[in-house]
Order: structure tokens, then sequence, then C-alpha cells
């Protein structure tokens, strides 16, 4: 948190809160003239776990969660479902570079390439023991943007191996 700018802030909250504000607002009055639709945000186990090495993600993140919320309740009346999904451990260039940082830096993987840390760490942190995909995280963005989720809104949906339950 101390080592956070106010500009470290000012561009993840545009980057990961802003945007979604703007994006649910652009579409809502299309939703409720049509008297259905489904909007699905990207938020991210950072938000809910609060994750200390990162304080501007994850604020900006548990942000979206809260907006989907809000949102959900404003147009659930006209039809429209508003939900979240956190994704959880994905081969990202955050985690590219940070496993790049630990194998260089830490002791407990001397030796070992970026993606022999990333692996190791989700070993450790994922109950199912696996990464997850970009097709995991579009499968559930299907399925809550079909007919049979027409009765779920409001709801952060963590596709996460288990990790947010340990």
């Amino acid at each position: 948190f101390t080592n956070n700018t106010e500009e470290d802030w000012d561009r993840t909250f545009a980057v990961n809160t802003k945007s979604v504000f703007l994006t649910c607002k652009g579409v809502a009055s299309h939703f409720i003239e049509r008297k259905a639709g489904r909007i699905v945000n990207i938020a991210s186990i950072a938000g809910p776990m609060s994750a200390p090495t990162m304080p501007p993600y994850s604020v900006a993140k548990m942000g979206v969660i809260t907006l989907t919320r809000i949102v959900a309740k404003e147009l659930a009346p006209h039809g429209v479902t508003v939900n979240a999904i956190c994704p959880g451990v994905l081969w990202t260039d955050f985690w590219q570079k940070l496993a790049a940082h630990l194998a260089e830096t830490n002791p407990a993987f001397k030796g070992m390439t970026a993606r022999q840390v990333f692996d190791k760490r989700v070993g450790d942190i994922t109950p199912m023991k696996r990464e997850q995909t970009p097709e995991d995280i579009g499968w559930a963005a299907v399925f809550l943007a079909s007919d049979e989720a027409r009765n779920i809104t409001g709801q952060a949906l963590n596709v996460d191996g288990g990790v947010v339950m340990q």
C-alpha cells in the first residue's frame, strides 16, 4: 500500500473499474428498452481475497463486484441480468513477470524457469492443482449469458480451481 502512488491508483481504477462502469452505462438503456439483456463483467479473485501485494488492483476488482451488484439491482426489474466472473490464476504477463522475479530472487525457486515457478505456485494455492485457462473463463461467460442463467443476477462467480475457499 505504501509503495503505490496516486497515479498507480488512478490508472488501475480507470482500466479496471471505470471502464466497467462506462460499459454498463453504455448498454443499460438499450437493454431496458428491450426488456432483456445480459451483462457479464470481469472481476478477479484478488478483489474478495484482498491481495496485499497489489492493493490498487484488489480494490478496483472488488469495486467491479460491488458495481455488478448495484447495476444488477437496478436492471433486474427490466429483465436484465448482471454478473461478474472472478478468474483465478492464469498464465498472464503479470504472472510471467512475478514468476521470473521469484525464480531470480527466491532461493526456494533456484534453477527453475518462470513457468516452473508458476506451476509450483498453482499447485500450492489451487486445490484443483491446475491453472485456469481463457477457455474456463469463456465457458463461464457463455453460461452467464445463456437463457439457462436467466435467474442468476448480482453474482460474482469464482472460476479459480478453489483458491478462494482456502
